[in-house]
C-alpha cells in the first residue's frame, strides 16, 4: 500500500507503535525523499548563480562588437555605486606616507622586515664561521655572506630583552 508524504507522516505521528512498526518501510523512504529535496536545494542555487555567469560571458563574447564599450562603462558605474576604486589617482596615501609605512615594514612583502619571521630570518642568515668553525676547503663553493653574525644577533638580542625587561617594569593603569 503505497501512500503519500503526508499521508505517511499523518499515519506515523497519530498511530501507535505497532502503526509506526508495519509503515516503518515507507515512513524511511518518504523521510529520505524530503531530505533528498531539501538538501539539493543550495546545489540548485550555485548550479543557477554558475549558469547565469557562464551564460553572461558567452552572450558578451557572441554581442561584444554590437556592444562597444558599454559593458566596461557599466562595470565601472557598479563600481562606483558599490564605492570600490580603482583609480590609482583615487589613492588618498601620498608618496611620503607610502615610503613612512614601508620603512615600518608595514607594505613590504620581505621576510625580513617582519617581525613574525625575524627568528626565521636569522636562521636563514646563519653562518657558521661567525661561530669560528673552520674556514671552507677549496672545493666548496663559498656563499656570499647574508648579514647578520652571532654578535650582532647576541647584541639584537640584549636590546630586545632590555626593552620587554622596560615594559614589563612600567606601571600600568591608574592604580
Amino acid at each position: 500500500m503505497a501512500y503519500s508524504y503526508s499521508e505517511i507522516m499523518g499515519v506515523v505521528a497519530q498511530g501507535g507503535f505497532d502503526v509506526r512498526g508495519s509503515n516503518y518501510g515507507s515512513y524511511l523512504e518518504a523521510r529520505m525523499v524530503d531530505c533528498a529535496r531539501t538538501a539539493a536545494e543550495p546545489i540548485l542555487w550555485l548550479f543557477f548563480a554558475q549558469l547565469l555567469y557562464y551564460a553572461l560571458v558567452i552572450l558578451h563574447s557572441i554581442f561584444r562588437p554590437c556592444l562597444g564599450n558599454r559593458v566596461p562603462e557599466a562595470m565601472d558605474w557598479t563600481l562606483k555605486a558599490l564605492k570600490i576604486t580603482r583609480d590609482a589617482r583615487a589613492e588618498k596615501t601620498t608618496l611620503a606616507e607610502a615610503k613612512a609605512q614601508e620603512e615600518k615594514g608595514l607594505l613590504s612583502y620581505r621576510m625580513d622586515m617582519n617581525p613574525n619571521y625575524e627568528e626565521a630570518t636569522m636562521a636563514l642568515n646563519f653562518n657558521p664561521e661567525d661561530m669560528g668553525a673552520s674556514p671552507p676547503s677549496e672545493r666548496q663553493v663559498v656563499k656570499a655572506s647574508t648579514g647578520m653574525s652571532l654578535h650582532k644577533l647576541e647584541e639584537q638580542f640584549e636590546r630586545n630583552a632590555a626593552v620587554k625587561l622596560h615594559e614589563a617594569e612600567a606601571p600600568r593603569g591608574p592604580w
